[in-house]
């Protein structure tokens, strides 16, 4: 205990037994915990998406265009840059539409620099960068 050196531990017991049994009782610290464990959880989960949707990503580039080891470790370092998953989500798309590889790499940096892209679709299919 803090006060111990200065106090006699039978005094700080009687002084602090009322709130020690209201916190033996009590479950604000359990639910303090269970509320902070969720958070974490949630935040564990997020994260774990969005470096999935990452991954994705550059599987699914790789597969398409299969750029050199460089270049993916660039794109890569982009696509760090961006922690919103709805963001993401709209990659894998433009991943897997977009007519080249200079295309999405363009869209990436737009986005990585947090700049405005075009979402506007040509008529082939294709979206353009």
């Amino acid at each position: 205990m803090v006060a111990s050196p200065y106090f006699d531990k039978a005094f700080l017991w009687r002084f602090f037994q009322e709130e020690v049994r209201q916190m033996r009782e009590g479950t604000f610290i359990e639910d303090w915990l269970e509320e902070m464990l969720e958070q974490g959880l949630q935040k564990g989960r997020l994260e774990g998406a969005t470096q999935a949707h990452r991954e994705t990503i550059l599987q699914i580039l790789t597969t398409r265009f299969n750029p050199p080891p460089e270049q993916v470790k660039a794109l890569a370092r982009k696509l760090e840059s961006i922690g919103e998953l709805d963001v993401l989500r709209e990659l894998v798309t433009h991943a897997l539409r977009d007519c080249t590889l200079t295309d999405f790499d363009l869209r990436l940096t737009r986005l990585s620099e947090h700049a405005a892209g075009d979402e506007a679709r040509s008529a082939d299919g294709c979206d353009p960068a």
